[in-house]
């Protein structure tokens, strides 16, 4: 491995300017594909495509449109049957219902009127003109309260305003088309007092986060770090090539994100900060060990014989903590794992490229220039902090040692009140106005989430069973009761309906027929007239019948009791005569906590394995490499323990801390270790290599400490909260590791050691 080193130390050095020139051409050239790059939010990218709960959402698609409704409230300045407000709702519901990306529009001016005259069965809008001085506003309510349906979806809880429903037609680009659906509805309710809700309102929004914080994060990382390194180092060729290395690393790997035609999402928006991040510190390991490298004929190469091989495993480490988010059984884990494990690589070779550049021809400079004087000085703080460290280990070091296994403990216990959930509305700050928008709404009309189920009969007359649509509308008059649903419709709605007005018009009336016969017969009727919609409640053969369940926008966790508790009520009410197939977004979404939890044992499991045996491969000792691990255990344990604590839940975001940052804290121990082992290869004692490691790694390790703690700060500027506790979580688990690196990994080698 040392002739392989001093190979590629030399290949590197020797060849800088043609590596420099392929670098530019390489990256200038890929830029092409940035053209492709897309911000996508949409349940659907968590998914890998062949994953059965995404089937079956796609399935449900197919048969009854899209279930991603935008509901919209609408509130008059008087009353909602007044001439002037019915006149508008009338042109905007008609203007939306002419754009091509939407399937149907429901409001009080179009919703299907059902009627009976002379016998025969009238299906119609509510409205069939813009009103004018013969409109009657009793004859409209007269209209819409005769059917409890509308009565039911079309008003808020008052009365006061009424609800718009804006059904987009279902298609495998409709992500794309979102924005254009949503500007469009918002272009027509405007001038009128509306708030918009629904899960393509809220994709949309993260949509629009995402990019907000993408261009935020990367701008601030950029600016903070490079301020950070010109206030602790003071050294313009460190400037440059810092500021060389961001550019290309972050530029080559977005053209590779772009290249593979990957999608920015509210995980993926942080790519560019992490790779900024991480890309730094192997230019800081290099730049540190020039000035502790003896002045002389190829003092570059020297250099980098030492560090090369740390920094090469450290970036293979941390490209192994991102890439085992390939196990995770969600697509956006798999490619933000992947492609930041492939940046971090490319990062590498970028700051060795880039550092060689501009120490080889700033080298004679750099020997005498009076900023190295001015940097030795401005660190000295650093040396004197480090000598009270090194005195410490030295004396406590068994004392650090139980302290730590104490904390370890500590940090077990906090893990068992860890908490998996997610919560895509919680992502939003409180004060993001489609957040308050939605429990406005959920308080003011009722809950509008759908919950869709498919039942399918397993009787001789299937959905036109009399027993089959009993049953299913007392399960909605059950399921209407419960605290946490809301609004159950189904064909049982229609149905009844449809009987009430081909009979006596009636309220008695309004129940299902006695006989199949009867069933059928009224629905080949109304299944006649071509402003039925049957389509929307079951499908063609009637083999299978769709109810819709509104339910409170909330967590993942609370979603799963609510449909297993509906899944309950329809089991209770129908006895094993139906097939229960959970459809649409809800099953999805609860999904997701599943997969959260393969994810996190996965990749960290994952990550600690290949990790632990790229420290073997370095180190090749099981003592060394135990000294290795503990450290970085150890902050994770803690994070995640006090996450428990105080009631951070594990979800879509967080759930890629540990393995991460197990990846990210590996590096300045390995660093650390490597050092040492070569202190202890020139012959010195256990002390005094622990003592010179310490005093000649240390400022490295603190400062790319320091920048990772920075970087990941920045995402406390997010609009989203996962994203926050993300940025927060990591930069406190880096501080926890910097503490292990500098009093856990000496006091370690002091103890083991000696036993070797």
């Amino acid at each position: 491995m040392k002739n392989l080193n001093q190979k590629l130390s030399d290949f590197l050095v020797d060849y800088r300017w043609y590596l420099f020139a392929f670098l530019i051409i390489l990256t200038l050239g890929s830029t092409y594909f940035l053209k492709n790059l897309k911000i996508d939010n949409s349940l659907e990218i968590w998914f890998l495509k062949d994953d059965p709960a995404l089937m079956n959402y796609n399935e449900f698609k197919k048969l009854y449109g899209n279930d991603e409704v935008v509901l919209a409230w609408i509130k008059p300045e008087s009353s909602v049957y007044s001439p002037e407000f019915v006149s508008k709702i009338y042109k905007i519901t008609e203007h939306i219902e002419k754009n091509p990306l939407v399937k149907r529009v429901l409001s009080i001016t179009n919703s299907p009127y059902i009627n009976g005259k002379d016998g025969e069965l009238v299906v119609e809008d509510m409205l069939d003109k813009v009103p004018d001085n013969s409109y009657n506003p009793e004859l409209l309510k007269q209209r819409i309260t005769s059917n409890p349906l509308w009565k039911k979806l079309l008003f808020n809880k008052g009365e006061t305003a009424i609800m718009m429903m804006i059904e987009p037609k279902a298609s495998s680009d409709f992500d794309i088309k979102r924005p254009e659906v949503l500007k469009y509805v918002n272009d027509s309710l405007s001038g009128l007092n509306y708030k918009l809700v629904g899960m393509g309102v809220t994709y949309e929004e993260l949509n629009k986060i995402s990019i907000h914080d993408s261009s935020l994060f990367t701008s601030l990382s950029y600016l903070l770090l490079i301020i950070t390194i010109y206030v602790l180092f003071r050294r313009g060729g460190l400037l440059l090539a810092s500021v060389m290395t961001i550019f290309f690393s972050v530029l080559l790997s977005l053209n590779l994100f772009a290249m593979c035609k990957q999608s920015f999402n509210m995980i993926s928006a942080i790519f560019p900060t992490v790779v900024i991040i991480l890309c730094l510190s192997d230019a800081i390991h290099i730049f540190s060990h020039y000035d502790d490298t003896p002045v002389g004929e190829n003092r570059l190469k020297r250099n980098l014989y030492v560090v090369l091989i740390p920094c090469l495993f450290t970036s293979i480490t941390n490209a192994i903590g991102f890439a085992s988010l390939v196990s995770s059984p969600m697509a956006v884990f798999k490619s933000f794992g992947l492609f930041s494990g492939i940046g971090v690589i490319l990062a590498f070779f970028v700051a060795i490229i880039m550092s060689s550049i501009v120490i080889a021809h700033k080298e004679k400079k750099i020997e005498v220039s009076p900023e190295n004087e001015k940097f030795d000085k401005y660190l000295g703080i650093f040396d004197k902090l480090l000598v009270k460290i090194n005195s410490i280990n030295q004396k406590k070091y068994k004392t650090i040692v139980i302290l730590c296994s104490f904390l370890f403990i500590m940090g077990i216990i906090g893990i068992f009140g860890l908490k998996i959930d997610t919560y895509s509305m919680n992502f939003l700050l409180d004060n993001n106005p489609v957040k308050k928008d939605s429990f406005f709404i959920e308080k003011d009309y009722g809950f509008y989430l759908p919950l869709e189920v498919r039942l399918k009969p397993k009787g001789a007359h299937g959905v036109k069973s009399p027993e089959f649509l009993n049953k299913l509308s007392s399960l909605q008059e059950t399921l209407d009761k419960d605290p946490d649903l809301s609004k159950a419709t189904s064909i049982a709605d229609v149905v009844k309906q449809l009987n009430k007005v081909l009979t006596d018009n009636k309220e008695s009336s309004y129940k299902i027929p006695d006989t199949p016969e009867a069933v059928a017969q009224e629905l080949l009727l109304y299944e006649l007239d071509k402003e039925n919609d049957l389509s929307y409640f079951v499908n063609d053969n009637y083999t299978e019948a769709r109810l819709t369940v509104r339910i409170p926008n909330i967590s993942s966790k609370v979603m799963n009791t609510i449909q297993e508790r509906v899944r309950t009520r329809i089991e209770d009410t129908f006895k094993g005569d139906v097939d229960i197939i959970f459809g649409g977004y809800v099953p999805l979404y609860i999904k997701m906590m599943e997969y959260i939890v393969q994810s996190q044992i996965y990749s960290f499991t994952i990550s600690f394995i290949f990790i632990f045996i790229t420290m073997g491969i370095l180190f090749r000792s099981l003592t060394v490499v135990f000294i290795g691990i503990v450290p970085n255990i150890l902050p994770i344990f803690l994070t995640l323990g006090f996450m428990g604590a105080v009631g951070i839940n594990l979800d879509i975001a967080t759930v890629t801390i540990a393995a991460i940052v197990m990846g990210i804290s590996v590096d300045d121990t390995t660093h650390f270790i490597f050092m040492y082992q070569e202190e202890r290869n020139k012959g010195r004692s256990i002390p005094k290599s622990v003592e010179h490691t310490l005093l000649t790694s240390g400022k490295a390790i603190i400062t790319t400490a320091l920048l990772l703690i920075i970087g990941y700060m920045v995402m406390v500027f997010a609009n989203v909260k996962s994203v926050i506790f993300f940025g927060l979580l990591i930069s406190v688990t880096m501080v926890s590791a910097l503490l292990c690196d500098l009093f856990l990994t000496p006091s370690l080698l002091i103890l083991l050691s000696k036993k070797e």
